[in-house]
């Protein structure tokens, strides 16, 4: 087999040279065998490489897929009422379809390389696949979700039953990010139907990017915007973590 890639992949792709016959009859001969074995190793790492990047842009591909395909909106976690809830037939302790549906998917693609590369290359995979898909998730946070503090039980539980899998697949970067994400999603519950209320999270913003260790407070700030109340508890936010608001910026 050895000789046959050597033949076909080497040589053929002039990426070593082809030596003479004599030579040819056995390739790993002791004045040419370090350096052969070297490139042998360097073609099959960048062959490794290029597949797990192959496989991780399609899982990408799918996971986004799923987002566009369950109508990932301002809508998913904006309810009024627990009523409404109930309604919809929604249930509150329970992960969302597109949460199952992405680690079933994360799920079925580890157990199908665990088997089949060391373990050093699939813990890489596995935090490449951590980093891309907490990237995209921030990104549909701060950009997609609108969260209410009835829907906020629902992000909860979602953001919970994420971490739980990536705690139990043992992919230690992309856990820390959902440690924060858990922290943060705690926001989304404070009442901030009095002044107090919002000046109180203004302060849990500023402590929470102070010691989460991940994301700064302009970061947290901006996914506490995504509250479906943002609009009418900024003014006193801003004025805990900035010193004043916008009705105290006067133009000369």
């Amino acid at each position: 087999m050895i000789e046959v890639f050597y033949q076909d992949q080497l040589i053929s792709r002039k990426i070593i040279k082809n030596y003479k016959i004599q030579n040819k009859k056995d390739f790993l001969s002791s004045n040419q065998c370090d350096k052969l074995i070297l490139k042998l190793e360097q073609s099959l790492d960048s062959y490794v490489a290029d597949g797990l990047e192959v496989s991780i842009t399609i899982i990408i591909t799918e996971i986004t897929y799923i987002i566009l395909d369950s109508n990932i909106d301002e809508t998913t976690y904006n309810f009024k009422t627990l009523d409404e809830l109930a309604r919809l037939k929604i249930e509150i302790d329970k992960p969302s379809q597109y949460c199952i549906k992405i680690v079933d998917i994360f799920d079925m693609n580890f157990k199908l390389l665990s088997n089949s590369i060391e373990k050093p290359i699939l813990d890489v995979f596995k935090e490449e696949i951590g980093e891309r898909f907490v990237n995209f998730l921030i990104k549909v946070i701060t950009k997609k979700l609108v969260i209410s503090t009835i829907g906020a039980l629902l992000f909860i539980n979602d953001i919970n039953y994420l971490y739980s899998f990536f705690l139990k697949s043992r992919i230690k970067p992309t856990v820390q990010y959902f440690v924060s994400l858990k922290t943060i999603s705690q926001l989304y519950l404070v009442d901030c139907s009095t002044k107090k209320g919002a000046k109180e999270l203004g302060k849990l913003v500023i402590d929470i990017g102070r010691d989460n260790g991940i994301f700064t407070p302009q970061e947290v700030y901006q996914f506490v915007s995504r509250r479906s109340d943002w609009l009418s508890i900024k003014k006193n936010v801003d004025k805990i973590m900035y010193g004043f608001g916008a009705d105290d910026c006067i133009i000369m």
